[in-house]
């Protein structure tokens, strides 16, 4: 029920508002809690269609509503606060290769497989900190949104503020939103418009810990016998809790024969994998690579990737 709903968000300490509290005038359509989106579902962590912020955030925005409505515009939210859930379901969609239900509508020019590699999605958002919003401008004499020149939620590079393939009408729309944002503290970063907050405040509530991943392949499946490797694993290890990571083990006995390295690194939701005894020629190791992985080296040079030798 939405007064649970707002219960729950009035409790919260983590400094997240309903934004239509500080901002009465916003129009929200939050596509993740619809189905028409680039998934095609309501996706996970979306129980109501209510828009959060950090109240920094907020507050930034309702000026910025305050100017547009004084110029005859409504702010329009498609997309706020995302929860960690949301993004475990983009992941995890994007891993399932036939389920293409959206393409025509968000990403005609592009494979699945590229969204991740070119980065329109990936396992960590700055949506989760609460200070990213998603948003354009309703004109209120016609009750339409205006014309910015691609869609919500387009994957291609018409999406980009600074795309010059738009119309010179498309790009001054596109320019008078931007200043405005810009004029209140609410920058721009790649598609998405952030709060300069986001990273003072708001990234510190929701800092979370790097995942690491360690890639051991071993063809005896008897684990981590061999005397050499274990002091190198042990010591990286005990390196790199030191500094707060967390550490994952993946071989060739986790790593499912249809599930290859970079599929499972997204589904585990790592940062990056130190690779420390691979076949290098194989397929698995390859993509991880080309498709821009964080990835370290023990005792082997390996492309473009950085290397730590003993």
């Amino acid at each position: 029920m939405p007064v649970d709903f707002e219960r729950k968000v009035t409790m919260n300490s983590s400094g997240f508002v309903l934004l239509a509290d500080y901002v009465p005038a916003i129009v929200q359509e939050i596509r993740y809690y619809s189905t028409y989106n680039f998934v095609g579902d309501r996706i996970d962590g979306y129980e109501e269609p209510c828009a959060l912020l950090t109240r920094e955030a907020a507050r930034a925005l309702k000026k910025v509503s305050n100017e547009m409505m004084a110029s005859g515009f409504r702010l329009k939210v498609f997309d706020a606060y995302r929860p960690a859930r949301a993004v475990s379901h983009f992941v995890l969609w994007g891993i399932e290769d036939l389920d293409l239900r959206m393409k025509p509508f968000f990403y005609p020019g592009l494979e699945k497989q590229e969204l991740f590699a070119k980065g329109y999605i990936s396992n960590r958002s700055s949506h989760s900190r609460g200070s990213t919003v998603d948003l354009t401008l309703l004109d209120m004499q016609t009750g339409k949104e205006v014309d910015m020149g691609s869609p919500f939620d387009w994957f291609g590079e018409e999406s980009h503020p600074d795309y010059q393939g738009v119309t010179e009408e498309q790009y001054k729309n596109r320019m008078f939103l931007r200043m405005a944002m810009r004029t209140h503290g609410i920058q721009e970063k790649g598609t998405e418009m952030t709060h300069n907050s986001d990273n003072i405040k708001s990234g510190d509530l929701m800092q979370k810990p790097l995942r690491l991943g360690i890639i051991y392949e071993e063809e005896s499946r008897r684990g981590l016998t061999h005397p050499f490797f274990i002091l190198i694993i042990d010591a990286f290890k005990r390196r790199a809790e030191e500094l707060g990571c967390e550490i994952t083990f993946v071989n060739n006995n986790l790593v499912e024969k249809d599930l290859d390295y970079v599929r499972y690194c997204r589904v585990s939701q790592l940062d990056g994998v130190c690779v420390v005894c691979a076949d290098f020629t194989s397929q698995k190791v390859e993509a991880l690579i080309e498709l821009g992985f964080p990835c370290l080296t023990m005792d082997h040079l390996f492309k473009r990737v950085p290397a730590v030798l003993s």
